[in-house]
């Protein structure tokens, strides 16, 4: 009888654990791909095309260290700023679109040391239990900001 009383409430903790150990993980990944893309982004590349500009790289950064968490290209918003806090609203430049076309705005042709490459990543991720899917069916919503400056 005290086990029928019992076992509901150690189900629930149980899922509550796995749920709990799926969200720290899909954070841990994003944050760790998050990283990877602003990494890649900023430092010189041993190619022709300076890494900043490769749009399509960056987000394969992302994407690989991430790979559980199937991002998709929609999901990165990649943009670059001139590194000036006072101007920084004021965006130099932008990767458009999932085909990693790069985009110079305000008239500029070139980036320069001290600008910076800005990555925003918002994803959906599901519950991994049907329990916790019922009362949250859209899942969460995991959105990182982060910005790092380019060493040309």
């Amino acid at each position: 009888m005290e086990f029928a009383l019992v076992l509901p409430q150690i189900l629930l903790v149980l899922v509550a654990v796995v749920e709990f150990g799926w969200v720290v993980f899909n954070y841990t990944q994003l944050y760790n791909g998050l990283r990877e893309g602003l990494r890649y982004g900023s430092v010189p590349s041993f190619s022709t095309t300076p890494a900043y500009k490769d749009c399509s790289g960056i987000r394969a950064a992302i994407k690989n260290t991430a790979p559980q968490l199937g991002i998709a290209d929609s999901e990165i918003d990649i943009q670059y700023d001139p590194g000036n806090y006072s101007t920084s609203n004021l965006m130099v430049a932008d990767c458009k679109g999932t085909g990693g076309m790069f985009e110079f705005l305000n008239g500029n042709s070139v980036m320069q040391s001290g600008d910076r490459v800005v990555i925003a990543i918002n994803h959906q991720e599901q519950f991994l239990t049907a329990i916790i899917s019922t009362f949250a069916p859209n899942g969460f919503n995991i959105n990182f900001t982060a910005a790092r400056s380019i060493f040309s």
